[in-house]
């Protein structure tokens, strides 16, 4: 397991670089405004039990209970939906990946929309990402 989260850590976006890819990708649509940005508390994703259901490992099996997090922000954005479109498709395209989680958009007046969009990472660190 150690070793497939080794592996997997490689190809997710380390929650530490999530914002500043966010940011530049958003800096090349001139057209998009960046309406709210929040980090969304971290939610444990794998539990570690030991025995008899306990929460914590066993002595000496390294530290206890939630291994795996997720790390997520809340963007919302203004535009047209061709220019939040590209948007997303930019994301989709990175090199590293990013989860998604809700999506929700409401025309304001037409042609200008509201995107509101989740998205996360994955970590071993229960630490809040930082904005």
């Amino acid at each position: 397991i150690d070793r497939q989260l080794k592996s997997a850590k490689t190809q997710i976006v380390p929650p530490e670089k999530m914002a500043g890819l966010l940011e530049q990708i958003l800096r090349g649509n001139k057209r998009l405004e960046l309406v709210s940005l929040r980090s969304v508390t971290p939610e444990p994703v794998a539990r570690q039990e030991g025995p008899a259901g306990a929460e914590n490992a066993s002595p000496g099996q390294g530290k206890p209970a939630d291994a795996l997090y997720r790390q997520g922000m809340e963007l919302t954005l203004s535009g047209s939906y061709a220019d939040m479109l590209d948007y997303v498709a930019q994301i989709e395209r990175l090199p590293w990946k990013i989860f998604w989680g809700r999506m929700e958009m409401k025309v304001e007046e037409y042609p200008r929309a509201r995107l509101t969009l989740n998205v996360y990472t994955l970590s071993l660190d229960k630490t809040w990402l930082s904005i």
